[in-house]
């Protein structure tokens, strides 16, 4: 996430102060915008580009953001496979036998 931030900035990781806000540190709407576009596609996300000025700081949206990666691995559930029908089918039946020619009348 920090090296989304650092591109959005043009900054390099030793300049991001994470007790600066975002804001301080010249993140305007637009680079929320590719931050959030960039932390969705990392992690597989759909949070909305608010959440920057909603957890205005580095450590303030790592800890949102694994919130919502716990919240979504905690849903998760495996599909069940599909139910088979248990009753047994029915066999077919065999054909009735041909009639036998009876003695001439």
């Amino acid at each position: 996430m920090q090296d989304a931030l650092c591109e959005s900035l043009y900054m390099n990781r030793d300049e991001i102060d994470p007790a600066l806000s975002f804001n301080e540190m010249g993140l305007d709407s637009i680079g929320a915008v590719e931050l959030v576009r960039a932390v969705n596609k990392e992690f597989g996300l759909d949070i909305d580009s608010v959440a920057v000025y909603d957890h205005p700081t580095l450590p303030r949206l790592v800890g949102h953001v694994g919130q919502v990666v716990a919240r979504d691995l905690n849903s998760w559930r495996p599909r069940r496979p599909r139910r088979r029908n248990l009753r047994p089918r029915p066999r077919p039946r065999p054909p009735a036998p041909a009639s036998l020619p009876g003695p001439a009348d």
